[in-house]
């Protein structure tokens, strides 16, 4: 599967940037900080655990996935690593976490801002 970054490189920076985005919100000394740092965290790997998924439910076939409640967007952008599929991150505002990892990965994730009860997308767009 050829990818936009290895996905080691793209791990490191979305730990970079996540934690980073995450000490604007909680101190570093607040007991729930190490419990979300490791929630953010995981987010990248579950995205590009996602992708053999898609893969093997849809024949390995180019996708459009959606990615409802993206949040940080880690998930997001670790589906989109894999070139051959297209992500689209939906939240109820833009995340700074992953406005950031777009920006210095150019892994093209498109981030819309729509509540999942009313998505702009027409039936059959996204699969």
């Amino acid at each position: 599967m050829p990818l936009w970054l290895d996905n080691e490189t793209l791990r490191a920076k979305y730990r970079e940037i996540a934690v980073q985005n995450l000490q604007r919100e909680i101190q570093t000394n607040d007991p729930r900080y190490e419990c979300n740092v490791q929630f953010a965290l995981n987010r990248i790997d579950e995205g590009i655990e996602l992708v053999p998924h898609f893969d093997g439910k849809y024949a390995g076939g180019p996708l459009v996935i959606v990615d409802v409640g993206a949040g940080n967007g880690g998930v997001a952008i670790g589906m989109a690593n894999e070139r051959r599929h297209t992500v689209v991150a939906v939240d109820l505002v833009p995340n700074q976490t992953l406005l950031a990892l777009r920006a210095i990965t150019a892994i093209p994730v498109r981030q819309v801002v729509a509540s999942a009860y009313q998505l702009p997308f027409r039936t059959g767009s996204v699969d």
